[in-house]
């Protein structure tokens, strides 16, 4: 008979509050041939992007050992992913606009208004982004990930014997079951949200091809590599949907996508330096993330 897998545990250390963020890394695959003349041919290795969950951790329990008995157990875990809380104050279910995919059930982690904790499984009214199953008792929803850490040891400090202090953990989300909506067929642009409190930084590289005939040293100049790097601020929900739907369909390294740079008069053609992609998260409505572009040829 084949072992029954193990139900993963709910893990219910609380992120901090304040400066530390919440952060989420979508790791794509791609394989990149550059020709002689810096043309690129780009292809996908990795069909889905692996997701990475990361938070500085506080106890959520009395208890430190019971709240630390999961990571211990080295298992399965069921990890909330905080940055994408959804709070109702009415007692009405909730619009959930980010981070969850809006079909089937998941399980979700909520508390009521008198502060308990349980994990539940809902779905979605038909057509709709509105929780289905939400008591009117609720005030707090959060979708939660089957996950594992990410690293195979983790470290924690006692101010006390009762008190852990905060620890910074990472968390391999086993399956990654978002499915956010297309990007619109009108072609890949970025959505700007230059944040200017940071600079833009450019650099060029040249391909060179050095060699001596006699008493020349020659140089032959083969293609010319230009590199940007700019910090996003996207600022409410709806500029973090936006923005996370472009990260699922430029695909890491994968696609390239127009933009105008601040520097340039016309539009050009780009693609990402790298295929992850780190979203820190201030709050729910408040996320910045740092990106490299890479010049592509038409």
């Amino acid at each position: 008979m084949p072992t029954p897998t193990p139900t993963p545990t709910p893990f219910l250390l609380e992120p901090t509050g304040g400066a530390a963020p919440r952060i989420e890394r979508f790791s794509f695959a791609t394989d990149v041939e550059t020709h002689r003349d810096g043309s690129e041919r780009r292809s996908a290795s990795r069909a889905y992007p692996r997701l990475t969950l990361s938070a500085q951790y506080m106890q959520l329990r009395s208890d430190p050992a019971d709240s630390l008995a999961p990571l211990r157990a080295g298992g399965m875990l069921l990890v909330p992913a905080w940055q994408h809380q959804f709070v109702s104050s009415s007692g009405a279910p909730p619009l959930v606009d980010a981070g969850v995919p809006l079909v089937g059930e998941r399980e979700w982690l909520v508390r009521s208004r008198r502060g308990a904790w349980r994990v539940v499984t809902l779905g979605f009214l038909p057509g709709t982004n509105v929780l289905d199953g939400w008591s009117a008792a609720d005030a707090l929803a959060i979708p939660l990930h089957v996950a594992q850490l990410a690293e195979d040891s983790f470290d924690v400090e006692y101010s006390t014997p009762a008190t852990v202090m905060p620890v910074s953990l990472s968390f391999d989300v086993e399956a990654n079951l978002e499915t956010p909506a297309p990007w619109s067929d009108g072609g890949l642009v970025f959505p700007e949200r230059q944040d200017w409190s940071a600079r833009l930084r450019e650099s060029t590289a040249f391909s060179v091809s050095r060699f001596d005939a006699g008493n020349l040293r020659l140089r032959e100049l083969r293609y010319v590599k230009r590199t940007l790097g700019l910090s996003l601020t996207p600022m409410g929900r709806a500029a973090i949907v936006e923005f996370r739907r472009w990260i699922y369909a430029v695909r890491g390294r994968l696609n390239a996508f127009t933009w105008r740079a601040p520097m340039d008069a016309e539009t050009r053609l780009w693609r990402l330096g790298s295929d992850d992609v780190e979203i820190q998260y201030l709050k729910p409505s408040l996320a910045t993330c740092q990106l490299t572009f890479v010049e592509v040829a038409a």
